[in-house]
């Protein structure tokens, strides 16, 4: 809508993160939970997860940390918080089959063409 795009101030095109961005985003949002990732683990799923937004990785890694805990089921009740197992890679691997890119390749082509048609080159 042409009304909507004259009251927008700046209108400015954030393209999804790069390998090492993905990388850096999985590592922050690991950072504060018990993990046993290796970097050439956390360096393959930044590689797996291209297409990915933040907010996908965010669901990713909070779909990922619930593993331990929906491996443990019932059991949970019983079970105190330092006997849960750190996340694992595996984990991971199970959640990338349930989380998906929200981004599709047509629609990054569509924004790609909005930001060099309405897009500010400068901030």
């Amino acid at each position: 809508d042409e009304a909507v795009l004259r009251r927008l101030g700046k209108r400015i095109f954030v393209n999804l993160p790069d390998t090492p961005g993905r990388l850096s985003i999985i590592r922050n949002l690991l950072g504060k939970h018990q993990h046993a990732l290796k970097g050439p683990e956390m360096q393959e799923l930044a590689q797996k997860t291209e297409g990915y937004s933040g907010s996908d990785l965010m669901q990713l890694c909070k779909d990922a940390s619930m593993g331990p805990i929906r491996e443990l089921g019932i059991r949970i009740k019983d079970t105190p918080l330092s006997s849960v197992r750190p996340i694992q890679y595996r984990d991971f691997i199970a959640s990338l089959h349930e989380i998906r890119p929200s981004t599709s390749s047509a629609n990054l082509v569509k924004l790609t063409r909005w930001n060099e048609t309405y897009g500010s080159s400068r901030i």
